[in-house]
């Protein structure tokens, strides 16, 4: 009976990293189709390599994901994307999920000169049973007022006018994408807060979480995720995910929200 219980345990084991996996590679994937519309996206072997110049030092932007790499030549496919990304002048990233392989691929990594620099949490939300405050209001965003959001997104990220053209051509794109949902709060009739969600394979990720620095610790960033939430649901999605840089110092602003880490990534940057 003790080794058919051993058998039935070790099966469950399978089943249920398998189907993790599953799910996190879901996960991964909301985020680097995401991405994908922001930057350029090219193939090294079956990684992905996600890159924009002018954003050179905004790793989101900037780096290799998805990395399954053939174990005879790992490190040819590593140099490849050293020798592109400095072509670009932009300094190698590498992202490590517990889906990345080889498993060893962060020793490797050390001996040529990288260094752990970070790691994004991802977070998946239970439910939006949160406390937020109602004198704020949604604001329906459209082709016309478009440019609301986008002067919201960049004071919010601090994000120079310089940048205003080339970021109102990427998001443009992006809204004609119809899996994206673009939010805006109000308050007395000032935009306070954006936020979008990416929904695909049934994942709603959240991304472009902002608040208007004149209104920063009121509420504004409780409010349009409650309400996004909601409408995730609304809409059919399974899970609503979420990321966050570890040095962004949101992890605990995050759980009282009802966000809990599923998984880490490990971001390593060349030195």
């Amino acid at each position: 009976m003790s080794d058919l219980i051993k058998l039935l345990t070790v099966i469950f084991s399978l089943f249920w990293n398998k189907s993790k996996s599953n799910k996190w590679e879901k996960f991964d994937s909301n985020q680097r189709n995401f991405f994908s519309l922001w930057a350029e996206t090219e193939k090294i072997g079956k990684s992905h390599f996600i890159y924009d110049k002018e954003f050179y030092d905004d790793i989101l932007f900037n780096h290799l994901e998805n990395i399954n790499l053939d174990k005879r030549r790992n490190n040819d496919e590593i140099f490849d994307y050293i020798k592109k990304s400095e072509k670009l002048k932009i300094n190698p990233c590498i992202f490590i999920s517990p889906l990345t392989k080889p498993d060893n691929l962060k020793t490797s990594l050390t001996k040529i000169g990288f260094k752990k620099s970070d790691k994004i949490l991802v977070m998946k939300n239970k439910n939006n049973n949160f406390k937020y405050d109602t004198k704020f209001k949604l604001k329906d965003v459209n082709q016309n007022n478009l440019e609301e959001w986008i002067t919201c997104y960049m004071k919010s990220f601090e994000i120079t006018e310089k940048f205003r053209s080339k970021l109102s051509n990427i998001i443009n794109n992006i809204y004609q994408n119809k899996k994206n949902k673009f939010f805006l709060s109000i308050l007395d009739n000032n935009i306070v807060g954006c936020l979008i969600l990416f929904s695909e394979n049934k994942i709603g990720g959240i991304y472009c979480v902002g608040t208007n620095p004149e209104y920063r610790n009121m509420g504004v960033a409780s409010f349009i995720l409650n309400h996004t939430i909601k409408y995730s649901k609304q809409i059919g999605n399974t899970d609503t995910i979420l990321q966050t840089l570890a040095s962004d110092q949101l992890e605990i602003f995050y759980k009282k929200k009802q966000f809990n880490i599923e998984y880490y990534i490990d971001v390593y940057l060349k030195e």
